[in-house]
């Protein structure tokens, strides 16, 4: 299995000069980098350097992290606090609704920044995918 460093360094070669084989065989640009979760700390390393290098080579890049997304979206609506209440007793009835009013959230948030770069040469990197787990598969 290749290193991260060697995963980060076949991405960035995708990314900077090979963009156009991305949507070839799934029909959309989309790249999921896999890696062991104890090298969490080192790819975070790896995705500051790779944003600088795809920004200093003239890609506009827009990071939308993923790990507090489900908490913050459930806080702005109000209903955080809610959910935490009811999880101990129906935790199954409260992961079902989490996912089924998460995921069309999550798809709006993420189409919505795509808008915004509309017609720039630019990279979108959803990062803490993991995080989404178990409410988006």
């Amino acid at each position: 299995m290749p290193s991260l460093t060697e995963k980060f360094a076949e991405l960035e070669k995708l990314l900077l000069k090979q963009r156009n084989t991305l949507a070839l065989h799934a029909g959309v640009p989309f790249v999921l980098l896999i890696y062991d979760p104890h090298e969490e700390r080192r790819c975070r390393e790896e995705q500051a350097h790779l944003r600088d290098k795809l920004s200093d080579a003239g890609l506009t890049v827009k990071e939308i992290p993923l790990e507090r997304f489900i908490f913050d979206w459930y806080a702005q609506k109000g209903l955080l606090q809610t959910i935490f209440e009811k999880e101990p007793q129906r935790p199954q009835d409260v992961y079902r609704d989490l996912a089924k009013n998460y995921r069309p959230a999550l798809v709006k948030h993420i189409i919505r920044i795509a808008e915004e770069l509309e017609g720039q040469d630019a990279v979108l990197m959803l990062t803490g995918v993991s995080h989404l787990y178990p409410f988006v598969r």
